[in-house]
């Protein structure tokens, strides 16, 4: 872990304890997340739906923005992503 010593920006990570010791804000990635809800989905009764399943379309949501935007420039992603993304994941978190 020696390769990140003074590193203070985002490090996108998969959950390994190690990395909470760098100075680096860690981030997620829905991919494994996404993982979690399928899990819970899977589990439930047959017909049902719930939590999880909503959750799971609104990654969708998040992955489509993603799709649409994969060949713009880096400043229109970011606006992209401001508009659309950003009320998305403030629905995800309410």
């Amino acid at each position: 872990m020696g390769f990140l010593q003074g590193y203070d920006g985002y490090l996108q990570v998969d959950g390994y304890a190690c990395y909470e010791l760098t100075q680096a804000t860690l981030v997620g990635c829905w991919a494994h997340a996404r993982r979690k809800f399928k899990e819970a989905a899977d589990a439930q009764a047959n017909g049902k739906t719930g939590k999880a399943n909503w959750a799971l379309n609104h990654i969708q949501k998040l992955y489509r923005v993603e799709t649409a935007i994969k060949t713009a420039s880096p400043q229109k992603r970011q606006a992209t992503r401001g508009k659309l993304s950003t009320a998305l994941l403030e629905q995800f978190k309410a």
